[in-house]
């Protein structure tokens, strides 16, 4: 339920809303590679890079053959271009 409620926050581009579900899930799951990345995503949309590189850097490391590798690597690599200027 929580991540069904995540995801139609996310795609009405409701961050903050979805942040919280994410928080509530890790709550009860709090290795969740898929919740670690996604929390990773969600805080690069809400422009806290400084919080979204080691949560994704995370999820690369509990999950390193992900079908999404190539995104995330290229979304650290954005977020690291960001944090920059």
């Amino acid at each position: 339920l929580l991540r069904n409620l995540k995801n139609a926050y996310t795609q009405s581009y409701a961050y903050d809303n979805a942040m919280k579900c994410t928080d509530m899930i890790l709550g009860m799951r709090p290795e969740s590679p898929e919740e670690i990345r996604d929390k990773g995503i969600l805080e690069e949309r809400l422009l806290r890079y400084d919080k979204a590189l080691p949560l994704l850097n995370k999820y690369l490391e509990l999950e390193p053959e992900a079908d999404d590798a190539d995104f995330i690597l290229e979304l650290i690599k954005s977020v690291r271009e960001k944090s920059n200027q």
